[in-house]
């Protein structure tokens, strides 16, 4: 009896852990179910230059979003794009995807973020959501942020969950991903 109630605590966790992961997998299941929207009314920042989102995209072509919402600290965000530069630079090579790196600031930051965003002048397009319109149209996006990078097919449905950027596994998951979804074109 006393070396059961010694491992209890570790079954706990265990159970504890493999339950948080049924729902995490659930959550990711029903997000892939939803259909994502992209509002016309976005301002696309490249470099400085500014310009309305409107046809900047091909809608045939799938999308991979990033998306920091009102929450989320743009001056963070911003310092950290740069590590983006990696994944902008597959979806350029493989031509098999493109990034939408979606900011929708607060109101009173807005301002700001487009200051900090003019002195980056990032290479790569930007997407401001100054309406908050992205998440009004898409409320189905969970409020983990682990859901906020996904990749869209193009009927709009999410098919891969996470930011590849963060971790050489996801990197490897995404790539093979990719190789699958341009194998069966």
């Amino acid at each position: 009896m006393y070396r059961i109630l010694k491992y209890l605590p570790l079954l706990l966790l265990i159970s504890t852990c493999s339950s948080a992961s049924n729902e995490l997998q659930k959550k990711i299941k029903e997000f892939k179910e939803c259909s994502i929207l992209i509002p016309d009314d976005m301002l696309v920042l490249k470099g400085r230059t500014e310009s309305i989102a409107d046809k900047i995209l091909d809608d045939s072509m799938p999308k991979f979003i990033i998306y920091y919402d009102s929450l989320s600290c743009n001056s963070c965000q911003v310092s950290h794009l740069f590590e983006l530069t990696s994944l902008y630079g597959l979806a350029d090579s493989s031509g098999a995807f493109e990034v939408m790196t979606i900011f929708s600031p607060k109101t009173e930051e807005y301002d700001e973020l487009m200051k900090e965003l003019m002195v980056r002048n990032f290479d790569y397009p930007l997407f401001i959501d100054a309406s908050g319109s992205f998440r009004r149209l898409n409320r189905d996006i969970p409020e983990d942020v682990r859901f906020h990078s996904f990749l869209i097919d193009e009927e709009s449905h999410p098919v891969f969950v996470g930011n590849p950027v963060e971790s050489y596994d996801l990197w490897i998951l995404f790539n093979k991903i990719l190789k699958n979804y341009e194998e069966k074109k």
